[in-house]
């Protein structure tokens, strides 16, 4: 059997209440979009897709020898911005910043562990962000540009990362249920 899992850093709740009154702030002005649950906001790292049971021990080893070598990190969520830009957007983001490097090299062993497993390498290089919506279509996305604009500056808060964990997500009729397989500490 197969489990659909990524890897990911998640937030306090502080962080994820803030960016969910961006989201409702959304929500309210209109427009085709799918938003994301506060509860269910976080940074991925990789999303690995489904990988067989059996499968999920090597995973987690190679996880672990990723985390030994980055150490905890300060994460600043800040910024609301889309992708590609705010003129078609696809998905609706708040950035992700860390100023030593360590989170993208977290993220280049995390990846590096997950090609050496035998996973394709990642679509898209590593970009620090959280996910907020994926927008369906452009209807009604002009009154919801100045949302995102009036955010795009914002500070939602900085928060000590010591761990990452790979998760198990199960896709239901009203929306994904995240859980933890395991959780891996950071080097100290």
């Amino acid at each position: 059997m197969a489990v659909r899992t990524f890897i990911a850093v998640p937030l306090s709740d502080e962080i994820r209440r803030a960016l969910g009154r961006v989201a409702e702030e959304g929500r309210e002005a209109g427009g085709d979009v799918k938003w994301v649950e506060p509860a269910l906001i976080h940074l991925t790292l990789r999303f690995l897709g489904d990988v067989a049971e059996d499968r999920l021990p090597a995973v987690q080893d190679a996880l672990r020898a990723a985390a030994g070598a980055a150490a905890p990190f300060d994460l600043r969520v800040a910024g609301v911005g889309a992708f590609p830009d705010l003129r078609r957007p696809r998905v609706i983001w708040a950035g992700g910043e860390e100023k030593g490097g360590v989170l993208r090299g977290l993220a280049a062993a995390v990846e590096a562990a997950c090609v050496r497993l035998g996973f394709g390498p990642s679509d898209h290089p590593f970009s620090p962000h959280l996910t907020l919506g994926r927008v369906k279509s452009l209807k009604g996305i002009d009154n919801l540009r100045p949302v995102l604009e009036r955010h795009a500056g914002d500070d939602f808060g900085t928060e000590r990362v010591a761990s990452f964990h790979l998760m198990k997500s199960v896709l239901r009729p009203e929306g994904p249920e995240y859980s933890s397989l395991m959780e891996l500490p950071l080097a100290c």
